[in-house]
């Protein structure tokens, strides 16, 4: 666990009161657990604000290999976090989500988690599948559904598969070498 914040919870449509009471059962127990957890009556604002963080941030610690904070010492990938956090924009204004500031939001977040690797950055060094197709293959997905170019996000997406690929192609090398 490599950073601290709210755990929201809630509803995508108006819950029904027994409904309402059992998520604020969940919420006293996270708390008596020592979680700090709040229940949002607008969740998926929260979940796209997380989402805007999660583009600006996994990929792109995948392409430059480094730590979150790293990314803003890299003119480049400050240039790639905010075209491609601006097009998630474009498509949440199709889905109806209201947005504050993402980019500022996902700098400030950067800062906060400087010496952290993220988790998309972690899959590589460890070999696995990333969430590639999750974070930025959503707004790829969503993009073209309202008939939106979303460029900036398919070349991430392109880019991490290829990081993949490779991983792949010596996991395979290495188990030919082992027959």
């Amino acid at each position: 666990h490599a950073g601290a914040g709210t755990s929201f919870l809630g509803f995508q449509n108006s819950p029904s009161k027994e409904q309402l009471n059992l998520l604020n059962k969940v919420v006293e127990q996270m708390k008596s657990g020592g979680m700090v957890a709040s229940i949002s009556e607008s969740i998926l604002t929260k979940i796209w604000a997380k989402l805007f963080i999660n583009i600006g941030i996994n990929a792109l610690t995948v392409i430059h290999n480094c730590k979150n904070g790293n990314l803003l010492a890299i003119p480049e990938a400050q240039d790639q976090m905010r075209l491609a956090i601006e097009e998630a924009i474009a498509v949440a204004a199709f889905e109806n989500i209201e947005t504050s500031a993402p980019f500022q939001e996902t700098i400030a977040v950067c800062k906060a988690t400087e010496k952290n690797i993220s988790s998309m950055l972690q899959d590589v060094k460890k070999q696995r599948k990333t969430e590639i197709e999750a974070i930025n293959g959503a707004i790829v997905s969503l993009a073209e559904r309202h008939g939106l170019a979303a460029p900036i996000n398919t070349h991430l997406i392109q880019q991490v598969k290829e990081i993949e690929k490779r991983y792949e192609i010596t996991r395979d090398i290495t188990r030919a070498d082992r027959i």
